[in-house]
């Protein structure tokens, strides 16, 4: 017998903590970028860097 089924507020407790942390990942990538003096090679290597984590964010907020 199956026990401890999770409930609506459950899943809405795990929609919040998913959407929070996309946020928190687009924010903090936003803010890396902005405290350097970039140059196109600089922005590349941010952005190449980033990939992970922009889809990362991606999955999460589709999890919502």
């Amino acid at each position: 017998m199956i026990t401890n089924i999770p409930s609506y507020t459950d899943y809405e407790k795990i929609a919040k903590e998913c959407w929070a942390q996309a946020i928190d990942t687009l924010y903090n990538i936003d803010k890396q970028i902005d405290d350097f003096e970039l140059e196109d090679e600089l922005t590349k290597e941010i952005y190449d860097f980033s990939q992970p984590h922009y889809r990362t964010a991606i999955i999460l907020l589709h999890q919502v």
